[in-house]
């Protein structure tokens, strides 16, 4: 069963909430398949290349792209395809095929996550004010992926590009992070602040 779209960003809210530096898109049409492997990834990952028709990263915090398609490291035995929505479905069969016997498995992880796009100069320095986004000296690398707490919030973040962010968030907490983006952009004395 997968659920309704449902929006986060109500758009009367954000208008003139948001700095002009820093533009906030919620995604409404994005897949997301969780992979994870009951066996060590080195066993797998061959098969798992072809199943998907595209590389499967293996080092910490790394993506692979191909076309939409995108598939990210999450830990030794867990990666993260995200893919048109209609697609999902497509990653989860052949997955299966590929496995029958189960050593991999394939589950719709869309309907538990909302996604965003943070873009601008200004998103570094707002998503920083939240917590901290990496331990590399120059931050977070382009087309890097990470586990990590903003406003005490987890969600997963991968810098796209330079002024780029994609952020998925637990749909339960999205309304939450929605609001503390929003708040995080005014002085206290109520105004807008950019």
């Amino acid at each position: 069963m997968k659920l309704e779209a449902h929006a986060v960003i109500h758009e009367a809210a954000l208008l003139g909430a948001c700095r002009e530096d820093v533009s906030i898109v919620e995604r409404d049409s994005d897949g997301c398949v969780l992979l994870t492997s009951a066996v060590e990834a080195e066993k797998i990952i061959e098969v798992l290349s072809r199943a998907l028709t595209m590389n499967i990263p293996t080092a910490p915090g790394t993506v692979s792209e191909e076309g939409d398609r995108t598939v990210s490291w999450l830990s030794p035995r867990s990666w993260l395809v995200h893919t048109a929505a209609d697609e999902a479905d497509d990653v989860i069969e052949a997955v299966g095929r590929a496995f029958p016997e189960r050593r991999v498995h394939a589950s719709s992880y869309g309907d538990h996550m909302c996604w965003f796009d943070i873009k601008g100069k200004g998103a570094e320095d707002l998503l920083r004010q939240g917590g901290f986004l990496s331990l590399e000296r120059a931050g977070l690398p382009v087309n890097a992926i990470k586990r990590t707490l903003v406003a005490g919030i987890p969600l997963l973040i991968r810098r796209c590009a330079e002024n780029v962010w994609q952020v998925g968030v637990e749909r339960s907490r999205a309304d939450y992070f929605v609001g503390w983006m929003t708040e995080t952009q005014r002085d206290n004395s109520g105004r807008v602040v950019g």
